[in-house]
């Protein structure tokens, strides 16, 4: 026989604010998930939705009547199906009992996708640091290191960088905590413009910051330290914020042809990035 299962689009996506699916009618365009034509299966594709209600006909030369079964629960529409009128189906209430289970299949299939939606957020939040919105430390080894372990196993070049705030007690102590938010705040933004979309950006610490990623053919550590340093320059003259605001970077190159060992080159990232912090505090002091 003939058969057309339609569902809205935003099906399988959830949104926590509101309910995404439609109260009255239905969206303009809809997914076909499944459709027979004479019994023969169609692949899937996009309608809209005139075209979908009707296409079922218009696709058979002589003319026949179909039957029309939305697809709801809550009064929320999650499509509609439509099927070649048969009076067996009719007359034998087996439409009823069609229609009713396949609302509750629907429906369980939305719930599990809600549960899935929300599992997925908690696991994320689970990982991640509210104040700055980058990964917190659980993140960086659940995800950072082993990162960098496949990179370094498929042959790619990796690096680290540790990057710490400087005075952040006198910020705190000075300016109050307001501004010691401000200050990771504006750090995790000005991490998160300068590096490549694929690297990972931790707060490991109090104020201080862990960097992963893989090092592309013209990648230059230094001059991506000094890069970042100058955009926060940049950021902390726009914001006119009454505190100075540097940071002091560390890094380290994992190389593919070398062994990896992350706790080494952590190591090495910090005692870099504390021999620039010391140049910058000597640097600070003398400007007070």
């Amino acid at each position: 026989g003939n058969f057309m299962f339609c569902i809205d689009p935003e099906f399988f996506s959830i949104d926590e604010n509101t309910d995404n699916l439609m109260i009255e009618g239905y969206c303009k365009n809809v997914d076909v998930v499944c459709s027979l034509r004479d019994g023969v299966a169609m692949p899937m594709r996009t309608l809209g939705i005139k075209e979908a209600m009707f296409s079922a006909s218009s696709e058979i030369s002589d003319p026949r009547i179909y039957i029309f079964v939305p697809i709801y629960s809550e009064e929320r529409s999650y499509g509609f199906a439509m099927m070649e009128r048969n009076l067996d189906i009719v007359e034998d209430n087996y439409l009823y009992i069609w229609t009713r289970h396949f609302n509750q299949c629907m429906d369980h299939v939305r719930r599990n996708v809600t549960i899935a939606a929300l599992t997925r957020k908690l696991t994320l939040l689970s990982v991640t640091d509210v104040l700055t919105g980058v990964y917190n430390r659980a993140g960086c080894e659940k995800i950072a290191y082993p990162m960098l372990m496949e990179w370094h196993k498929t042959g790619g070049t990796g690096a680290l960088m540790i990057a710490d705030i400087d005075k952040m007690k006198t910020i705190n102590d000075k300016f109050g905590h307001a501004s010691g938010d401000i200050a990771l705040r504006t750090v995790a933004s000005v991490l998160k413009d300068q590096l490549p979309k694929d690297w990972i950006i931790c707060r490991f610490g109090g104020d201080e910051f862990f960097v992963g990623g893989k090092l592309l053919d013209g990648m230059d550590l230094e001059e991506m330290k000094d890069a970042i340093t100058l955009k926060l320059a940049s950021e902390v003259k726009r914001m006119q914020v009454p505190f100075k605001l540097t940071i002091s970077i560390g890094y380290a190159r994992i190389d593919p042809d070398g062994s990896i060992d992350l706790e080494s080159q952590l190591r090495l990232a910090d005692q870099f990035m504390y021999i620039v912090k010391e140049q910058h505090h000597q640097l600070l002091e003398s400007q007070q």
